[in-house]
C-alpha cells in the first residue's frame, strides 16, 4: 500500500505498554518524540528530521537513526490508524500501532458534529420498530436511574437529562418525528412508573415539549453543532418548568431561581451534548442506516 507524505504528518500515538509515547511529523521535515528516549526522564523529547522513501519513515537525530517499515493504514472515524515495524540493532522489528486523532481531539462547544451518513436505502418497517424500541427503551432506563440518584442540590428542577442523550441521537441519526415520539413516549412512562401527578406530568411535558421544539428550531437553523443544540434544549426544558411552576403557584418570585437554572442548563446541555455527538460518529450499527 502506497502512503502518501501528507499522510504522515501530524502527531501519532503509540500503542505500546502503559506509557504514553508519541512522534510528531511536522511540515518542516523536524520531529519530535518521547519514544525511546535516552533518559528515563518523562519529559526527555527526542528532536531531529525525518526522511521518508516510498513506505519507510527514517528518524534523523545526531548520527542516529532510526528506520520503520510501515505498514497498513486504515482511515477511521476519529481518525487514521497504522500498523509499522521498528528495526533494531539485533534486526528484529517491534509491531507498534500509530494513532492519529482529527475529529476528537479538538471539539469545540459549538462545533458541527455530523452523524454517520445514510445510505438511500429505506429500512425495513420492522426494523425500524425494533430500533425505535431500542431507544425508547434506553431513553426510560435512563431517565429511572436518573430519578433514582438525583441532584443533591437544594434548587428545585435541576437533574442531567440523560434521557435526553436518546433524543438528540435519534433527532440527529433518524429525523425529528422519530425523535418527537420518543420524547413523548419517555415522559408518559416514566410518570406512571412513579405514579406522577397530574401537576407533575405537567411540568415534564412542558419542559420537554419546549426542550424540543428548542432543539429542532437550533438544528434546522445549522449555526449550532450537537452541543450547541443541547445547551439551548437543557435551557428551554428549565425554563419550561419554572414557567409552569410561576403559573401554578401565582408568584413571579419563582424566577428568582432562573439564574441558577440557566447555568445548570448550560453545564448539563454541555454534557449531555458531546455525550450525543459521540455516540452519534461512533456507532458503527447506524452507519448501515
Amino acid at each position: 500500500m502506497k502512503i502518501e507524505y501528507k499522510d504522515l504528518l501530524g502527531r501519532w500515538n503509540f500503542s505500546l505498554f502503559e506509557k504514553d509515547f508519541y512522534i510528531v511529523l511536522n511540515e518542516d521535515g523536524s520531529f519530535e518524540s518521547n519514544y525511546q528516549a535516552q533518559a528515563l526522564d518523562e519529559n526527555e523529547l527526542r528532536r531531529g528530521e525525518f526522511s521518508f522513501d516510498e513506505e519507510r519513515l527514517v528518524l534523523h537525530e545526531n548520527d542516529q537513526k532510526q528506520l520503520f517499515f510501515l505498514a497498513k493504514m486504515e482511515k477511521m472515524r476519529w481518525g487514521v490508524k497504522m500498523v509499522a515495524t521498528n528495526e533494531t540493532e539485533e534486526g528484529s522489528g517491534q509491531k507498534l500501532i500509530w494513532k492519529k486523532y482529527t475529529s476528537l481531539e479538538k471539539v469545540p462547544l459549538f462545533s458541527k458534529i455530523n452523524p454517520p451518513p445514510r445510505t438511500k436505502q429505506q429500512m425495513s418497517l420492522q426494523k425500524r420498530i425494533a430500533f425505535y424500541g431500542v431507544f425508547a427503551s434506553l431513553a426510560i432506563i435512563m431517565a429511572v436511574i436518573e430519578r433514582m440518584f438525583p441532584i443533591p442540590i437544594p434548587i428545585p428542577g435541576i437533574k442531567l437529562g440523560l434521557a435526553n442523550v436518546i433524543v438528540i441521537l435519534v433527532l440527529y441519526t433518524f429525523n425529528a418525528r422519530s425523535a418527537f415520539a420518543i420524547a413523548l413516549l419517555r415522559i408518559f412512562v416514566v410518570a406512571m412508573l412513579f405514579g406522577g401527578t397530574g401537576l407533575n406530568m405537567m411540568y415534564s411535558l412542558v419542559g420537554g415539549l419546549l426542550s424540543f421544539a428548542v432543539m429542532v428550531a437550533a438544528k434546522r437553523s445549522k449555526l449550532f453543532g450537537v452541543v450547541g443544540v443541547s445547551v439551548f434544549g437543557g435551557v428551554a426544558h428549565n425554563m419550561g418548568q419554572i414557567t409552569v411552576a410561576v403559573l401554578v403557584l401565582n408568584t413571579v418570585n419563582i424566577y428568582t431561581w432562573s439564574p441558577a437554572l440557566i447555568i445548570a442548563g448550560v453545564i448539563t446541555g454541555i454534557v449531555i451534548g458531546f455525550t450525543a455527538g459521540f455516540a452519534s460518529n461512533n456507532i458503527k450499527i447506524l452507519q448501515k442506516m
